[in-house]
């Protein structure tokens, strides 16, 4: 196999090496994982492949996402040097920016059109694979981690190769909202097979959020069906009937009702959690506006401002604008705008529907800041959007 084989073939193995991240170890003093570790032989094959004109290539490769992706970048790189703790925040910078960005870079540098194809099959895979992880744990009881490893009555949540079960939806979720966009848009025409990766991926995608219990996640991946649906006649219609059924439903279980409200309207434990905690961190950002806590130094700087002392203090505010402007400042929350409408642009309607998933998604939960995601991100945006002229 070529070097350029090899580094195409590497790349469109990613997604199924995402979970990974879990598996944690040190090399001398710096602390990584085996996904960055497998970024690593991809970066060294990458350079083996193009090798003087490697990072030129790259480079040029980024095009037009070239300019918010530095700025996204360089903002969150100046938010690690004045994070409380400096480690810390130049490691989450390294594996939650630099990373992604390079792997955006070495996909549309070296990848060819047959390769996106490949790569679409093996995020779809791995999504189906953990979501299956999480039926067999939910059924099973087995590997679910405390508090969640009870009973099913008293309300056992799965995790899959995950330390919480949110972690499960947040990965599968904006999968399954792609798989969706892709079966509606383009699969219709690309064979059986094709069709029925997409299909089960859909699926898996509500049953992962099942399993889980993910509110957030069966919201999220319903907007996006939703959105994708809106734009054929037959799927409004579909939408339509789907409404009314649900509105009558809805009219004549009252207990049933009284549960979405209660969940769409935040007053459910979950939802109180997220209101406490939107609420002490607009009053620390009162006081730090500007700048934000730094790359992970939200609970240090959260910590003076947190009354409601029976909720623990997160890693993050659960919610998108919260999470960005609390890790890097203003000035990310700009940036991120720039980034995410670029991303609109580029994908349009056809593209939109992992966006809209993660962005809804994202009102409750952190769909950004975390190893696997960060780089799923890099990935979505790669296949929604247009690839580098050749």
């Amino acid at each position: 196999m070529s070097h350029t084989r090899w580094i195409r073939f590497l790349l469109t193995l990613l997604p199924a090496a995402l979970p990974l991240y879990v598996v944690r170890f040190s090399v001398g003093p710096l602390p990584t994982t085996a996904v960055e570790a497998y970024v690593v032989v991809i970066a060294l094959v990458f350079i083996g492949t193009y090798q003087r004109a490697a990072w030129k290539h790259l480079w040029n490769a980024l095009g037009p996402w070239r300019a918010p992706l530095v700025a996204w970048t360089v903002v969150t790189g100046v938010a690690a040097l004045y994070a409380p703790d400096l480690w810390k925040g130049i490691g989450l910078w390294r594996a939650f920016v630099l990373e992604p960005l390079l792997v955006f870079g070495m996909m549309r540098a070296a990848l060819e059109e047959r390769d996106r194809s490949h790569l679409e099959d093996v995020a779809c895979a791995t999504a189906v694979g953990v979501a299956t992880w999480g039926v067999i744990q939910y059924l099973t009881g087995w590997g679910i981690p405390a508090p969640w490893n009870v009973s099913m009555e008293a309300g056992r949540r799965a995790t899959g190769p995950f330390p919480y079960p949110n972690a499960l939806a947040l990965f599968v979720v904006p999968i399954a909202a792609y798989a969706w966009q892709r079966l509606w848009h383009a699969a219709w025409m690309d064979g059986g097979m094709k069709r029925l990766v997409l299909i089960v991926t859909w699926i898996m995608g509500w049953v992962a959020c099942l399993v889980a219990q993910s509110d957030g996640g069966f919201v999220a991946l319903g907007a996006a069906t939703v959105f994708v649906m809106l734009w054929y006649p037959m799927g409004r219609r579909l939408v339509v009937v789907g409404g009314v059924i649900g509105s009558l439903v809805l009219a004549i279980a009252p207990p049933l009702r009284e549960k979405v409200w209660r969940e769409v309207t935040l007053q459910g434990w979950s939802g109180t959690v997220r209101r406490y905690q939107w609420r002490e961190t607009t009053d620390m950002l009162r006081d730090h506006w500007a700048l934000g806590a730094g790359m992970g130094g939200y609970p240090t700087v959260f910590a003076p401002y947190h009354k409601a002392t029976a909720i623990e203090i997160f890693q993050y505010p659960h919610n998108i604008l919260l999470n960005v402007w609390v890790e890097a400042g203003i000035a990310g929350v700009l940036v991120m705008t720039w980034l995410l409408g670029k991303w609109g642009r580029d994908a349009g309607w056809r593209g939109m529907a992992p966006l809209v998933a993660l962005l809804v998604h994202g009102l409750v939960d952190v769909p950004f800041f975390k190893n696997d995601l960060a780089m799923a991100w890099m990935i979505l945006l790669l296949l929604t959007t247009r690839p580098t002229p050749r």
